[in-house]
This record gives structure tokens, C-alpha cells and sequence, in this order.
């Protein structure tokens, strides 16, 4: 569910494995890093967390703000479909306090949304609907007022903290209600697998 903000399409993976070799140590090169771990992300996580990884640190010694929040969301993304989600939350983190340093409403707001789905994820519905909620706030703030997914979202989380509590009381219920989470988490998973999750545009669709 977690693919990287559109700061750069895609290109070829032998080329840019070709043109890594001789690139100088330089945002360029962490470009390319970038770009490299985007191809791999849904055939090869594990790689894509490398080139992801490579990509950070190269940031960090450029003291590159904005390659320092690709990074981390590169990684913390890979480790989202991994299903290790306590560093998933630590690179989301770390790339939000990029985010923030930037002064960016956008990429603030796509990692608010990314912590939310990781939460949520996790049965979380509480941190889950926090999190989706300031990234409303923030986007409203910055003046994103077109949102429609956003709140999609926030309304399924309603549905799904209201599952989990009316569980909590009873165990049986309406067909509907008793199927929905795995509705959701199936269609969550089947996005996450075809690359169609986007944190900048999160809606999920359960079929």
C-alpha cells in the first residue's frame, strides 16, 4: 500500500543499474537509487528496500532534506509489505519529520495517510483515524481542499473501530459487519500486490 510520491517516473533497470556505476556521489546518483528501488518494489521488496536504503544514506551525507524523506519512505514501505511493522512506523516517522522540515502541506499529509494504513493494517482503528485525521488537518491547512479519498477512508476506519467494538461486546452480528474487515484487508492486500495503493490518493476499494 505504500508507493513512493511521484518525484520521478520509473525508467529501465538496466540502464539505470548501468549509469549507477559511474554516477558521482550526488543527488543524481541518489535519484537513480530512488528509481531503481521503485522498479523493484512490487517483484522485490527485499531489493527495493536495499536500493531504498542506499538511496537514505546517500541523502544523509548530502544533507539532502528531500532525498532524506524519499529514502525513508522507500524503506518504510518495503517493510510495510513485509508485514514488519514497527519499522514500517519508524521510516513513516522519519520521513514525516522530513516532510516537515520541507514545509510541504503534500508529502506531510502522504505520510500522515501512510501511518494511518500501517495502523490500520495492525486492527489499530484509534491511532489509525488519529493519524488520517491530521492529515486532513494538514491538508485543509495547505490549502489541499479536494480530498474525497482521503475521507472515503477515514469513513471506512469508522466502520471498522465500530466492528472491532461491537466484537468486543458480542461475537455474533450482522453478516455484513462480521465480513467486512476481511473484505477491506483482502482488498488492502490485492492493491498493495498489484501497486495500486497510492498514499497521496488512498482509497481502498473492497470487492
Amino acid at each position: 500500500f505504500f508507493t513512493t510520491p511521484a518525484l520521478a517516473q520509473p525508467g529501465n533497470a538496466d540502464s539505470l543499474l548501468a549509469a549507477l556505476k559511474t554516477a558521482e556521489e550526488d543527488t543524481n546518483k541518489a535519484n537513480i537509487l530512488s528509481e531503481i528501488s521503485s522498479i523493484y518494489f512490487q517483484q522485490d521488496p527485499e531489493k527495493s528496500r536495499e536500493y531504498g536504503q542506499q538511496m537514505l544514506v546517500l541523502s544523509k551525507k548530502l544533507n539532502w532534506d528531500r532525498g532524506i524523506m524519499r529514502g525513508h519512505n522507500l524503506v518504510a514501505r518495503c517493510y510495510a509489505v513485509q508485514n514488519n511493522q514497527p519499522m514500517a512506523l519508524k521510516h513513516f516517522q522519519a520521513a514525516l519529520v522530513a516532510a516537515r522540515k520541507l514545509k510541504s502541506a503534500r508529502y506531510e499529509g502522504i505520510m500522515l495517510s501512510s501511518i494511518s494504513a500501517v495502523y490500520a493494517s495492525n486492527n489499530d482503528y484509534d491511532k489509525a483515524l488519529k493519524y488520517a485525521f491530521e492529515a486532513r488537518r494538514v491538508n485543509e491547512t495547505g490549502g489541499i481542499k479536494y480530498m474525497p479519498n482521503l475521507m472515503i477512508n477515514i469513513g471506512y476506519l469508522y466502520i471498522r473501530q465500530e466492528k472491532a467494538r461491537y466484537n468486543s461486546v458480542r461475537r455474533q452480528g450482522p453478516e455484513s459487519l462480521r465480513h467486512f474487515k476481511r473484505t477491506f484487508m483482502g482488498a488492502l492486500k490485492r492493491q498493495i500486490s498489484l501497486g495500486a495503493y497510492r498514499p497521496e490518493d488512498p482509497r481502498i476499494i473492497p470487492i
